[in-house]
């Protein structure tokens, strides 16, 4: 998990290779976005690993199994609340993710009133699609519909650690903005999309110095094991619907040292500093992710559907024994979340 950024407003600080670092983490080594803790990790992959067996993880398996961590076609709307932070911090966090709005999209973030966004209150009205907290270590969000199968109403689906220490007015520019696209990038995650440095289309993973990585992410500030390091930077699974070519401005991209690359700054990986703004491929995945005619929606969502029933029924008619004790897919999944 990142270091915490408690006292970072107030704090010293020196710019390493476009990362701001607080002068009081004792280290000069950057800190990172992300890394779900792993305990939810754990779950995630609880449920991945066995779809994945059902079809000798294959990449048709794979592909299937994260489109379907999509928003299902009945969403138009993804509730966000706040367990946390004052009206004015929720307002600032709010304005900065609703980027990501476009008229194009055929989803859009509900935060209530801008002014005044609304806070979680687990149990009453309608279920919160994105739960957002400020306490917990690190900056992490689960991927698309992860937030309601992996989290309950009362557990954080998203942490912006700190971010409601500083003046609301300045999480658009502290940092070189680096704030900025922390919370665009934890809200694009919130709405479907992987990391861009674990795409297939990449294949960073063959770039990177991996004995160097695992020793500099195990210290502080990270003080990530690898198993965090593995889920947060290995190649993610064949992404179908969200996949376009590499992009190295997406604002999902990790930006490493070039000391993370076997051929350091040559490497087509390597990008020199923080993506905090939308990328142009960004914003066309996100159109293709969430069209705004709804009937596309329904019929990409029933092709998925089909395809993962098939892999089930494959499983089934082959070993009908491992049924029960497999998690509920498809009522997971294909049950509407709204």
């Amino acid at each position: 998990m990142i270091r915490s950024l408690l006292g970072m407003a107030a704090a010293t600080t020196m710019l390493v290779a476009g990362f701001a670092m607080p002068a009081s983490a004792g280290t000069n080594k950057l800190i990172f976005r992300d890394g779900l803790p792993v305990a939810y990790a754990k779950r995630i992959e609880a449920f991945r690993s066995g779809f994945l067996a059902l079809d000798n993880n294959s990449e048709a398996a794979k592909g299937v199994y994260d489109t379907a961590e999509m928003w299902g076609p009945e969403i138009t709307r993804l509730r966000v609340c706040f367990f946390e932070g004052n009206k004015a911090t929720r307002a600032a966090v709010a304005k900065i993710a609703n980027r990501w709005a476009h008229k194009e999209m055929g989803i859009t973030l509900d935060f209530g009133n801008m002014n005044n966004p609304r806070t979680c209150e687990p149990g009453k009205g309608k279920p919160s699609h994105i739960r957002i907290g400020f306490s917990q270590p690190g900056y992490w969000s689960f991927v698309g519909q992860g937030s309601m199968v992996y989290a309950k109403q009362d557990e954080q689906s998203m942490n912006l650690e700190g971010f409601d220490k500083f003046p609301p007015d300045q999480l658009e520019t502290a940092y070189d903005g680096y704030i900025k696209g922390t919370i665009i990038h934890e809200f694009g995650h919130a709405l479907g999309f992987q990391h861009e440095h674990q795409s297939p289309a990449g294949n960073c993973e063959a770039e990177y110095d991996w004995s160097h990585i695992y020793e500099y992410m195990a210290g502080p500030p990270n003080n990530w094991p690898k198993e965090q390091v593995d889920f947060n930077m290995r190649m993610a699974t064949q992404r179908t619907l969200m996949m376009t070519d590499f992009d190295p401005n997406s604002v999902m991209l990790y930006v490493f040292p070039a000391e993370f690359y076997k051929d350091g700054v040559k490497s087509r990986c390597y990008h020199p500093a923080p993506n905090n703004k939308i990328s142009a491929a960004d914003r066309v995945t996100v159109n293709y992710m969430y069209p705004s005619d709804p009937e596309v929606r329904r019929q990409r969502y029933a092709q998925n559907r089909a395809a993962f029933q098939a892999i089930l029924d494959k499983n089934k008619a082959a070993d009908g024994s491992t049924k029960a004790v497999l998690p509920d897919y498809m009522g997971t999944f294909f049950t509407p979340k709204d």
